[in-house]
Formats: structure tokens, C-alpha cells, sequence
């Protein structure tokens, strides 16, 4: 997939015009935004002289953004992962309190009846 689209960034590239009115607010005459229509050496712009191998990594160009709507993606679903995780946490947690009053709650059924047919026998016991 990486080389597809580094063939079809660099197949892109030959269609672009030698002269390019950029982002440029000033308006300017072209000759400062211009780029070389090869694909391959450097593009001069107002900043200077970038090297292609930044134009599929660099701000700007699709490869750069896919790459971060890529990393924003993965920090999402880490969030995402992060907060199941704590929410399963504190629903076993809560789980565990349920579980321990509902044996308490048994144990002092049990215990009560018991008592009540050890009482019961000994009234029948005393007859």
C-alpha cells in the first residue's frame, strides 16, 4: 500500500505546472512559488529549498495528512481503550460489592434459620 502511494505521489508530481501561484498572500508575480515539474530534485518556494522526499512527508501533502488523521485515529482508540478498560474495572469492582453483600446477606439467612429450628427442635425437645 506504501508503495502505491509513493509511485502515485511521484506520478502526481510530474503533472504539476512549472509555475505555481502558491499560498502566497502577498499575490507575488509566481516566480518565488515556483516548482520544478520533474518530481524528482528540489522545490524552491519562500521558505527556501525543500527536498522531494519531504513533499510525501511533509505538512501539506496528503501522505502527511493521512499519516496524521492515522495518529489521530490511534490516539483516539487508545483514549477509547483506556476508558473501557476503567469502566470494566469499576464494574467489576462493583460487582465484587454486590456479590460479597448478597453472601452476607445468605450467610445471615442461614444463620437466622438455623437458630430458629435449633429453637424450635428445643421447644419440641422440652414438651
Amino acid at each position: 500500500m506504501k508503495t502505491f502511494v509513493l509511485i502515485l505521489g511521484f506520478a502526481s508530481l510530474a503533472f504539476v505546472p512549472v509555475v505555481s501561484y502558491g499560498q502566497c498572500r502577498g499575490g507575488g508575480t509566481g516566480a518565488a512559488g515556483a516548482s520544478s515539474g520533474t518530481g524528482t530534485g528540489t522545490t524552491t518556494g519562500t521558505g527556501g529549498t525543500v527536498a522531494s522526499g519531504q513533499l510525501l512527508t511533509g505538512p501539506g501533502s496528503w501522505y502527511h495528512d493521512v499519516m496524521m488523521q492515522q495518529q489521530l485515529q490511534q490516539a483516539i482508540a487508545q483514549q477509547q481503550y483506556a476508558m473501557a478498560l476503567a469502566k470494566a474495572q469499576k464494574a467489576q469492582a462493583k460487582y465484587e460489592v454486590r456479590l460479597a453483600n448478597a453472601q452476607k446477606r445468605r450467610s445471615e439467612a442461614a444463620y437466622k434459620l438455623e437458630a430458629d429450628r435449633a429453637r424450635r427442635s428445643m421447644m419440641l425437645a422440652q414438651r
